[in-house]
């Protein structure tokens, strides 16, 4: 996930392979955008949270407010 560049992104990956992948343009409202955005990556991707063996976020450069809704979620 990044929420910390102005932006809300989602990606999952199996392996290497890109399984989905969203992005919207957001300067703030990360926090509201997050959840559904993982949920429907998961769809996308036919898989579940219990399947995924990690979650990884971006850390910066950024906002504080940004990087604290991807790192808290």
């Amino acid at each position: 996930v990044d929420t910390a560049c102005g932006s809300c992104s989602v990606a999952l990956l199996e392996g290497v392979t890109l399984k989905a992948r969203i992005h919207e343009q957001a300067a703030s409202g990360q926090a509201a955008l997050l959840v559904p955005m993982m949920e429907q990556a998961l769809r996308k991707a036919r898989a579940a949270y219990k399947d995924l063996a990690c979650i990884i976020s971006t850390v910066g450069p950024g906002g504080f407010t940004g990087v604290r809704i991807g790192l808290s979620t």
